[in-house]
């Protein structure tokens, strides 16, 4: 794409020396001269602005990946109870007392290695208040099911609308 601009150029060898989309207040040459209020034909020395196109990238075509929202514990439950990781009872009890569902414990005892990890795992999900999509949880229930990414994008932000 092109973009039209203005170039300090060097007459005596016609080198661009630097290049704007508008004409700065201020310019510095190499040679030290401050310009002040610079046009378009201004000339000092070997010095002389100029229009110039310049030919630049166009930008790539993307898609923004907006990042997953922040869910509650609520929501953490309830999309559990939904999509059958939890039973209506453990549900109830996790809410009620931060009680750890069996399918849950069940990952942290197969993943996580040492009873320390286990007990801090089991301290964190007893008083979580939100849950980010990157918590080490998220990860460790993607890996125990087998989801894709893009599956668990998908199940975030259907969690966060309950």
């Amino acid at each position: 794409m092109k973009k039209a601009g203005y170039a300090l150029i060097r007459k005596s060898d016609g080198a661009s020396l630097a290049w704007w989309e508008a004409i700065p207040l201020r310019i510095d040459t190499p040679e030290g001269d401050v310009i002040f209020g610079a046009t378009v034909g201004w000339t000092l020395g070997d010095y002389e602005i100029t229009e110039e196109e310049r030919e630049f990238a166009d930008p790539p075509d993307v898609n923004p990946v907006l990042p997953a929202p922040l869910i509650t514990r609520k929501q953490l439950i309830l999309g559990l109870l939904a999509d059958g990781f939890i039973s209506m009872d453990e549900a109830v009890a996790a809410a009620q007392n931060g009680a750890v569902p069996a399918a849950i414990q069940a990952i942290f005892d197969t993943v996580l290695e040492t009873p320390m990890d286990r007990a801090k795992a089991i301290v964190t999900w007893a008083s979580m208040r939100d849950v980010l999509r990157t918590d080490p949880l998220t990860r460790m229930i993607q890996q125990s099911r087998g989801m894709t990414d893009e599956q668990v994008d998908e199940m975030w932000a259907r969690w966060a609308t309950l």
